[in-house]
């Protein structure tokens, strides 16, 4: 008798392996059994974040937000999120100032930063760790997810022997909640605002002397990050400037596989990207249904990594990158037998820095890249 889920896919492993059919063949079987895991896995311990999405849902269509974002959140709602933070964080925005500006992505609008809280001078001769949150998240809740994952991020630094002096932190909010109907003006928002981000950095290392640039983004953030880097390696590439981000760490990106191949005339592929990188992560998980289902179906493609790594490795090479670049793929999906695992694991597609455990190693990365590996 089959008692759960783990037994099951074993037996069905064992019953493939026991039918006449070609190694290639049954490779290919067993893969999709894995995969199924996988999902099940998120599906059943992800109830809370499945809630969570139906929550933004029923949020949207109370708000009849379909399709007209949020502008710049206020000076007061930043200061009363980041006040009883051990360090607060510069907030940046290409929002727009007006609501009748975000009918309708535009790159008057949403291609330049129109919106600066907190003192660009504290940036000067230290690193700089920068959020971009992903799709459908409005003003109020980026700010949340800014103070959650910094707060983490700070802890980390201090258990890795850093001092917060040397840090400075800060959001970057763009228009992405233009509603969970609107995927595709979500992608333009995106798309205007990696503008926006480019040329703020550019300003910012030129005037403000910032010393080194580290991004964290997650979901449809990845894409507003990769423009800014493709942006920036033409810039490189002229010789303008010596300037290049010193990490990239991407969560749940959503973005297609293959945004690294191929044309850069493709519709939102950027294969220069990496090469404005000094080290590039993508953390991805099976058990991320919102990239392995809704946006195959959006875009009908694979999301980047969300597939995994074959043959049950947990670190590669991200797919489409040159050798001159430090780039690593890191499968954190979880299986059910690995509960106690040492590593943290992402059960669900807002479930990237659920815990301190999720800050510590992408400070690892970042700081410490031996003792991932150990």
């Amino acid at each position: 008798m089959v008692v759960n889920l783990v037994e099951l896919i074993d037996m069905i492993k064992d019953t493939v392996k026991s039918i006449p059919m070609s190694i290639k063949i049954q490779e290919k079987v067993i893969e999709d059994v894995i995969d199924f895991k996988y999902t099940m896995t998120g599906v059943l311990s992800g109830r809370g974040e499945a809630l969570r999405t139906i929550g933004r849902v029923l949020d949207d269509m109370k708000k009849f937000k379909f399709g007209k974002p949020d502008t710049s959140p206020t000076r007061e709602a930043v200061e009363e999120i980041t006040s009883r933070m051990v360090k607060p964080f510069i907030t940046v925005s290409c929002r727009g100032s007006l609501h009748h500006e975000n009918d309708h992505p535009s790159f008057k609008i949403h291609g330049r930063v129109d919106s600066i809280i907190g003192d660009l001078k504290r940036c000067r001769d230290r690193e700089l760790i920068i959020y971009v949150h992903g799709y459908n998240v409005d003003n109020h809740l980026a700010l949340k997810e800014a103070q959650d994952i910094f707060t983490k991020l700070q802890r980390s630094l201090i258990e890795n022997g850093k001092e917060l002096e040397d840090y400075e932190f800060m959001l970057f909010t763009w228009p992405g909640d233009a509603g969970v109907v609107k995927f595709s003006e979500a992608q333009l928002y995106a798309q205007y605002s990696g503008n926006a981000l480019y040329d703020f950095l550019l300003k910012l290392k030129r005037e403000w002397g910032v010393k080194d640039i580290n991004l964290l983004a997650h979901s449809l953030g990845a894409h507003v990050v990769l423009r800014s880097a493709d942006l920036m390696e033409k810039h490189l590439t002229s010789g303008r400037d010596e300037f290049s981000y010193k990490n990239v760490i991407l969560m749940g990106a959503a973005v297609e596989e293959d945004i690294f191949e191929g044309s850069p005339s493709k519709r939102y592929h950027f294969p220069r990207a990496p090469y404005a990188m000094d080290s590039l992560y993508i953390i991805t998980s099976r058990a991320d249904l919102p990239l392995k289902i809704a946006f195959n179906i959006m875009e009908q493609e694979n999301a980047l990594g969300c597939r995994g790594i074959n043959g049950g490795e947990k670190i590669a090479k991200v797919p489409g990158v040159g050798e001159e670049v430090h780039s690593e793929l890191h499968d954190l999906s979880p299986l059910l037998e690995e509960k106690n695992s040492s590593k943290p694991l992402v059960y669900g597609h807002i479930r990237y820095w659920e815990t301190q455990k999720h800050t510590d190693y992408y400070v690892h990365l970042m700081y410490g890249r031996e003792a991932i590996n150990k």
